[in-house]
């Protein structure tokens, strides 16, 4: 699925509602690529890095990030962090360690720009949105990953080696990952697929 980003302020007629432990952060959903079980994330060989892991998917190995409340990166990746939504606008990929994943059409959220306080240069906030009684955050992939380079150093996409193979007596296993196709984004996410 190509995904296109959004424009800054331009509503999305699809999200999704990502929960991040106390954060909840609303995304449009031609920017989600798949996802995946967060129990496939490599962890990341250096702890003090802002990626909390990799993850293999489309030939390529991904980051992963484990944000804070506060948008700051976790270095580990919590037990309750189910779910890692993978996102891409244009060169802009990397994946969210996710507590769960839901469908949330754009008429069900009222949005409004940032107030000037909270708006900056390389803010990773595009919109605060109210969604069934709460504050939400509206975020884009392009913004969010502008955002973590800035504070943090994005780490960048890489080739992924060949699958490795486990050869068990007469048969061989090889990990692969399924994309999420766009008709499922389309629909909606279902609870199955949380």
């Amino acid at each position: 699925m190509t995904g296109s980003a959004i424009h800054p302020g331009a509503p999305a007629r699809h999200y999704a509602l990502l929960d991040l432990g106390d954060l909840r952060l609303l995304i449009p959903q031609p920017e989600i690529r798949a996802l995946e079980p967060t129990l496939d994330v490599e962890p990341a060989p250096d702890p003090g890095g802002s990626a909390a892991g990799w993850i293999p998917f489309e030939g390529e190995r991904w980051p992963v990030y484990c944000l804070s409340r506060q948008l700051e990166p976790l270095a580990r990746i919590p037990d309750s962090r189910r779910v890692c939504v993978l996102v891409g606008a244009g060169e802009h990929r990397f994946g969210l360690a996710c507590d769960s994943v839901a469908p949330v059409a754009g008429t069900d959220v009222q949005s409004a720009p940032l107030p000037v306080c909270m708006a900056s240069g390389y803010g990773a906030i595009d919109r605060l949105g109210l969604y069934q009684g709460g504050v939400v955050l509206i975020v884009g992939a392009a913004m969010l990953a502008g955002y973590l380079e800035h504070r943090y150093g994005l780490a960048t996409v890489t080739p992924q080696p060949e699958p490795e193979q486990t050869r068990l007596p007469g048969r061989t296993a090889v990990h692969r990952t399924m994309p999420l196709e766009r008709a499922q984004l389309r629909g909606g996410l279902t609870p199955g697929s949380r």
